[in-house]
This record gives C-alpha cells, structure tokens and sequence, in this order.
C-alpha cells in the first residue's frame, strides 16, 4: 500500500509549526510553574517560617526578608558568572560538566 503524502509526519525545522508548539508549550509550562513557586515562597513558605520555625513573627519576618534578598543578589551576580561558565572553550576540562546543559539544548525546546 502506498503512502500518500497528508499521512506522513513532516519534519520541519525550529520555525515550522513543530517548533512552535514546542515553544509555546514550553512557554506555558514556565508561566504555570514560575506562578505557583512564586505563590508557595511568598505566602505558604514564608507565613509557616515567620509563624512556626522563627522564635517570633517580628524576627521571622526580618530573617525571612534577608535570606530572600540574600538569594536575590546571589542570582543578580552570580547568574551572569554561572551562565558564562559552559561557554568557555576550556570549561570542559575544568569540570562544567557538573553544571546544567543551558537552556537552548532543552528537549523541550528543540522540537524533539
């Protein structure tokens, strides 16, 4: 039996409809996910730290808001340095293999 040509899957290439979807999925699942760990560390996480783990509110409250601009200047400076770190020619030999692929090789987003 022959196939006709509307049965087949095409292969198409980052830009074709494949692509796009991927990309699209991609997008929403990032937008779901970055939504609900942002509602988790602003009133789950840090209302049980400053009421349960913390002697008082007064002090949870402080060491809660330090450790969360801590973490922000971290991944301020720190993000660009960390991100550069696969791009050297001679990071492989330095052990940058223990770091994560970036975010261009994803599967997700290659439409594989």
């Amino acid at each position: 039996m022959r196939e006709t040509g509307a049965l087949r899957p095409r292969a198409e290439g980052p830009g074709g409809y494949a692509g796009r979807v991927a990309m699209f999925s991609w997008a929403m699942d990032d937008w779901a996910n970055s939504s609900f760990v942002t509602v988790v560390q602003t009133f789950i996480f840090a209302a049980y730290f400053t009421r349960r783990i913390a002697v008082n509110e007064t002090l949870g409250s402080n060491l809660w808001g330090n450790a969360i601009g801590i973490a922000g200047l971290l991944v301020a400076f720190g993000g660009p340095v960390t991100a550069s770190l696969p791009t050297r020619p001679a990071a492989a030999s330095r052990g940058s293999s223990l770091l994560p692929p970036p975010a261009s090789s994803a599967p997700a987003c290659s439409g594989t």
